[in-house]
């Protein structure tokens, strides 16, 4: 018995396989901006740490007051919508920073005027801490404002992966400091200091 015939396909339009065509990239790039740095940052360490310096042309102790400053100079740089003071920790500043998208504790937890301040920072949305420890010491007339971060994005949320991708394939646990230092080269009318 002869199997019956079957008419010949047609074609593809040039239509459709346009449509597939687009499909497959839009495809890629929801991979590319979506599933990979969830996928890349879900194995990146949870730990990461930066330092940075800047000379400025101001003492020790002008630098040191405006580090205590956050009104003038918000620890959360640009991102920072306002600062509303909490209760002292120990006779040391603390305070809450509004992110926009979050809000901030930060906690002074050391303080030995003019050469060194420890503050930590803790997310109230995102399982993320950091540390923050300025040295300040005296080189030639001039202030050098050494900043050391140390942090972590604990698991706990769908953020963390792409918090973890951000800090270390972007540079983030140097870039808020970066901002932070500009700022006060800013407040000081030091604009010209470059941070290293």
């Amino acid at each position: 018995m002869n199997a019956p015939e079957t008419a010949p396909r047609a074609p593809k339009s040039k239509g459709r396989r346009m449509w597939m065509w687009i499909a497959g990239i839009a495809g890629s790039l929801v991979v590319a901006v979506v599933v990979l740095p969830a996928l890349i940052g879900f194995f990146l360490p949870a730990r990461f740490s930066g330092e940075v310096r800047i000379r400025l042309k101001r003492s020790p102790q002008e630098v040191f007051a405006l580090l205590n400053d956050p009104q003038r100079v918000a620890f959360g740089g640009s991102m920072s919508r306002g600062i509303e003071a909490l209760p002292a920790e120990g006779g040391l500043p603390c305070w809450r920073e509004n992110l926009g998208s979050d809000t901030v504790i930060v906690r002074t937890v050391e303080s030995t005027a003019p050469l060194r301040l420890v503050r930590e920072a803790r997310s109230e949305a995102v399982p993320m801490s950091m540390r923050c420890t300025y040295e300040l010491s005296e080189q030639n007339g001039e202030t050098v404002l050494r900043s050391l971060g140390e942090g972590e994005v604990r698991s706990g949320t769908w953020h963390v992966p792409y918090f973890r991708f951000m800090i270390h394939v972007f540079g983030g646990a140097t870039m808020g400091q970066r901002e932070y230092l500009r700022g006060i080269a800013r407040a000081l009318g030091d604009a010209d200091a470059r941070v290293e």
